[in-house]
């Protein structure tokens, strides 16, 4: 039995499991208590120490969650695999379309651009983005920002981006 993500890697583990189960993988892309707080990541995080009991093999996709895996779920390194992510960062250089990508977004040729692709939701550490984003913003004043995806945070980070005075410097695209 092979799971992905939280919800479905819970229910899944646990379901192998009572059936005798024992080779079952689970890929979790990314940790859901990672993008709690307080009590429920403390919560969840236990739940994920106790499912990593019922897991032959966990896959993880960077060594971050490879270090999360071996410290916040003690996860053995018999258990763990990272495969990092195989994408091809070379096949999406602009190749002589950068100015024509800048142009469209109404981006002046020489001002720097720093970009976040993702879902909008917790996990994805939007946050950390957009305060880091005001930090360079008060450095680098032409700065601006690319955030590329959609999500239930939408609206909650055009406010955030309002309120730490980057309305201007932010761009969103779907």
């Amino acid at each position: 039995v092979h799971t992905h993500a939280s919800k479905a890697g819970a229910l899944g583990r646990v379901a192998a499991w009572s059936l005798g189960i024992r080779g079952v993988v689970h890929t979790p892309h990314t940790f859901y208590f990672e993008g709690q707080r307080g009590v429920v990541r403390a919560v969840t995080r236990a739940i994920e120490r106790r499912l990593v009991r019922l897991t032959r093999r966990l896959v993880v996709l960077s060594e971050g969650q490879h270090s999360v895996a071996m410290t916040a779920l003690r996860a053995g390194p018999e258990t763990v695999v990272r495969i990092p992510n195989a994408v091809d960062a070379q096949h999406f250089v602009p190749a002589g379309r950068r100015a024509a990508a800048r142009a469209s977004l109404g981006i002046p040729p020489t001002v720097p651009v720093i970009g976040m692709i993702g879902r909008f939701v917790p996990q994805k550490g939007w946050n950390v983005f957009l305060n880091a984003a005001a930090q360079v913003r008060r450095r680098v004043p032409e700065g601006r920002f690319l955030l590329v995806g959609h999500g239930p945070l939408q609206s909650e980070m055009e406010q955030t981006a309002r309120d730490l005075g980057l309305r201007d410097a932010i761009l969103l695209h779907p």
